[in-house]
């Protein structure tokens, strides 16, 4: 003869079984199978662990600015703020699958009015309990709340990547803000520095003026240059408060701009690149990882509203002793005890029910999308990086040729100008035009440690 409860368990078994949530199955990267410039930069065999910080950013003061800019930007607080809350959450969900037990002790002093009493009369009643309880526990047969606390930790994991990412991307904004504040004080100097050739230059064509050897146009071409050069030093102390301005928003801190900074060219922010599979190396960004971890989050989401069609299964339990008197409570015969099971089945909560399991469905795809689109980000954001990198170092090295044929040939004016070969108009003009190639080399030199930095961010950074 077959055994019912057999039967009846098999019969659970079976139906918990069909309301298991699938595994999660990511799609395919919609990305190229290799990084821009081939085999040169692609290496299936390259790590694929961020380069840190540290080893990227060498420069000590430099070093000095991001470390407080970890310490006190707001942004990164309320990025931890955020990853805090989601880990009490995930406690709270996966607390619901524990059972919940109670220890009470009560009194109990009822009255009951003599017309009400069966004796005629007005009656006390006394009642003693002390015990244990287990309050409407639910029996997870279908797994509606462990897909809850799996959510709630991929809620989790997700906002902790996000934390993650917002030190990388605060790493990469203090560098960049830094070298910027760098360049804008550099071109600042050479204006200043220029401005004296300028004045010297003006102050020359009036001379020759007055003795009738240039026209008034030579004199007033030379004015407007003076002015030219006045109008960038203004700009470009402008750029440079601005800067600082930055820096001091994100470190949270004043810095003396008197200090012996490191200059434009003496930093270097210079990556050796040998990466990895596009795929392999986008699965490091925090970013990438925290959409992700959404996505699971989602998925969970979808498995929790499709056990919530099945029946819900409550125990309620207790376990103690009562008695009229609280020197009885210890007596023999003084045990009491509870067992309430309860079982719900939705009928008209369907229909809700069904809306909210499209709701986490719809939720889901649009988490997919946008996990694809972050990878693709990604992918575009150090491709851009790549194809960018050896242009602007070339170009770079092209505009240092530039200015030292321009210092070679200042040199040679000058000692033309010194021997009686050279007049001083050509002497003049050839010190402006070092400082134009000048200027354009301090631009290049920024784009190109900027470049790095985005390169950096890109492939994940490091934080440790």
């Amino acid at each position: 003869m077959i055994d019912r409860r057999a039967i009846s368990l098999a019969i659970v078994l079976v139906l918990a079984g069909c309301s298991r949530n699938p595994e999660l199955v990511l799609p395919e990267a919609p990305i190229p199978k290799a990084w821009p410039g081939g085999e040169a930069v692609t290496d299936a065999k390259a790590r694929v662990q961020p380069l840190p910080w540290r080893q990227f950013c060498t420069d000590p003061m430099l070093r000095e600015v991001v470390e407080a800019a970890l310490e006190n930007n707001r942004d990164l607080r309320i990025a931890v703020a955020r990853m805090e809350k989601a880990a009490g959450e995930l406690g709270v969900a996966a607390a619901n699958r524990l059972p919940l037990v109670q220890a009470g002790i009560s009194h109990q002093v009822t009255r009951t009015p003599a017309d009400l009493s069966t004796s005629g009369k007005s009656a006390l009643a006394r009642r003693e309990e002390m015990g244990f309880a287990l309050p409407s526990f639910e029996l997870d047969f279908w797994g509606r709340l462990a897909r809850l606390e799996e959510g709630a930790r991929s809620a989790w994991l997700a906002s902790a990547e996000t934390a993650l990412a917002v030190r990388i991307v605060l790493i990469a904004q203090v560098m960049e803000s830094f070298v910027v504040w760098r360049e804008m004080a550099a071109r600042a100097d050479l204006a200043e520095a220029t401005l004296d050739i300028r004045q010297e230059a003006r102050n020359f064509a009036e001379q020759r003026l007055g003795a009738g050897v240039v026209a008034a146009q030579t004199e007033l071409r030379a004015a407007l240059a003076l002015e030219e050069v006045r109008a960038e030093l203004a700009e470009w102390r402008r750029q440079e408060s601005l800067a600082y301005n930055a820096l001091r928003l994100l470190t949270g801190k004043d810095w003396d701009a008197r200090r012996e900074w490191p200059p434009l060219e003496g930093l270097d922010l210079t990556l050796q690149l040998a990466l990895a599979l596009p795929a392999q190396v986008l699965e490091a960004r925090p970013d990438v990882r925290a959409a992700e971890h959404r996505l699971r989050a989602a998925h969970a989401n979808v498995g929790a509203a499709r056990a919530a069609f099945w029946p819900r299964i409550f125990l309620t339990t207790a376990l103690g002793t009562a008695s009229q008197a609280l020197s009885g409570l210890f007596a023999n015969g003084s045990a009491a005890w509870t067992f309430v099971p309860r079982l719900d089945v939705p009928i008209f909560e369907l229909a809700g029910r069904k809306s909210h399991l499209a709701s986490m469905e719809a939720e889901q795809r649009a988490l997919l999308a946008e996990y694809e689109k972050v990878v693709q980000q990604a992918f575009r954001e150090v491709a851009d990086g790549l194809t960018s990198r050896e242009a602007l170092w070339n170009r770079l090295q092209a505009l240092l040729v530039t200015r030292e044929v321009q210092r070679r040939r200042l040199a040679l004016i000058k000692e033309r100008y010194q021997a009686g070969l050279e007049g001083r108009e050509a002497f003049l003009n050839a010190r402006q035009e070092l400082y134009a190639s000048q200027q354009l080399v301090y631009g290049a030199q920024r784009q190109l440690l900027v470049n790095q930095i985005a390169l950096f961010k890109a492939l994940g950074g490091g934080v440790e």
